[in-house]
């Protein structure tokens, strides 16, 4: 039988190989946040959460778990292991009292419960609101995520893995470092803001949808935290902290901080660019029946920005390739909306001509809608009464 600080050293060995290992997965965690500045620029919060996990966090784990594990290695050296005859063995395993199985705490259950609930309310407000108007395919892939967290915190398990799990996945969505069409697809927790003035203007395609999903990734990358904080304080040394005041505000400020994140981060329109006259990106759907972008247009899709009158001129070619015809009802150049379109926007093209109710395009017919703004914006949102959008991004 091996002394106790023989284990005890083993133990500490672990720990060590433990941080080893999670060294390269922060670092490759980190590529996630740096691998596209397209999606995350340089000055933006993920991008710089990246470094800070690259150049900070992944060598100091490294750093740590060596010294862990060198220092344990050194004390299991130099300890003497003590020899036992079977019958003291056999004492000692009877004295040994049998190891209590930790009670789940009042506080840490009532919380358990809120957080279901809340997840459930958000469940039922998206099922109920978007059922009808998007694929039935859609919703597995959106519900996932809450119902795993919703089944671990009802089944009281307080592990480690688990705990660790959501975080790493709730923190990745959060930031929004995973692609939005993956198994836990939703929208990243931060620019709340942003997102709910596109959708009061009229120009979130999916009419709230992402509002909720960005709710949706605040509320579990909150469980994530307070999991974990729930597994530390299983710990006594931990446990004596408890009762301060100081280490109660951290707690629920850990806790909190994903939703302060969530309402206090926007991150803006960022100044239009005269260099970039053809756009970087187009975005459709919404509705079976919807324009597209016509990409045989000889000059296609332009922003051009006259320095004499100091106007900027958005050309936008599109395409009706529904067997209906379709009308344009409102534009935005960001959030600005370009109307009346009678007398802002100039149209051109066989079968394509302004009504009362927008622009018409008949179906089969392409044309180009023509307008012109004082102030230049990376984004031009164009909508269908069908309910479908065409988006364009600079």
């Amino acid at each position: 039988m091996t002394s106790p600080s023989s284990a005890a050293s083993k133990l500490t060995k672990r720990r060590g190989i433990l941080l080893i290992v999670l060294a390269p997965v922060v670092f490759m965690l980190s590529g996630l946040f740096l691998a596209n500045q397209v999606l995350h620029p340089p000055e933006s919060l993920p991008y710089v959460l990246g470094l800070f996990l690259c150049f900070i966090v992944s060598p100091i784990l490294l750093v740590l778990g060596v010294t862990v594990y060198v220092v344990a290695w050194r004390r299991q050296r130099k300890a003497e292991p003590e020899i036992l005859t079977v019958r003291e063995e056999r004492l000692v395993q009877q004295d040994k009292p049998a190891k209590a199985k930790l009670q789940m705490p009042r506080w840490e259950r009532w919380a358990r419960r809120i957080y279901i609930l809340t997840i459930l309310v958000w469940l039922v407000v998206t099922a109920a609101t978007f059922f009808i108007r998007l694929p039935l395919i859609f919703f597995p892939l959106v519900f996932v995520m809450p119902l795993i967290v919703c089944f671990y915190l009802k089944s009281s398990r307080r592990g480690w893995f688990g705990a660790i799990f959501i975080l790493l996945i709730s923190a990745i969505t959060f930031f929004g470092a995973l692609p939005s069409l993956t198994l836990f697809v939703g929208a990243p927790g931060v620019g709340f803001i942003d997102r709910y003035l596109d959708w009061a203007a009229g120009v979130d395609q999916l009419g709230g949808l992402v509002v909720l999903l960005t709710v949706r990734a605040a509320i579990i990358f909150s469980a994530g935290i307070f999991l974990v904080v729930a597994r530390l304080l299983q710990y006594q040394k931990i446990q004596r902290l408890s009762g301060k005041k100081i280490f109660k505000a951290v707690a629920v400020g850990a806790v909190l901080l994903p939703l302060l994140l969530m309402m206090v981060t926007s991150s803006g329109e960022t100044n239009a660019d005269p260099a970039i006259v053809n756009p970087t990106g187009y975005g459709w759907g919404g509705a079976p029946n919807l324009l597209a972008p016509d990409f045989s247009f000889p000059q296609g899709t332009s922003r051009i920005f006259d320095e004499a009158t100091g106007m900027w001129t958005y050309t936008l070619p599109l395409y009706n390739p529904s067997p209906v015809n379709l009308t344009v009802t409102r534009v935005w150049a960001g959030r600005d909306a370009i109307e009346p379109l009678q007398e802002r926007v100039a149209v051109s093209g066989s079968g394509v001509r302004i009504s009362d109710e927008g622009v018409v395009f008949e179906t089969g017919c392409n044309g180009t809608i023509q307008f012109s703004i004082a102030q230049g914006h990376n984004t031009v949102t164009v909508n269908v009464d069908s309910g479908a959008q065409c988006t364009f991004t600079w």
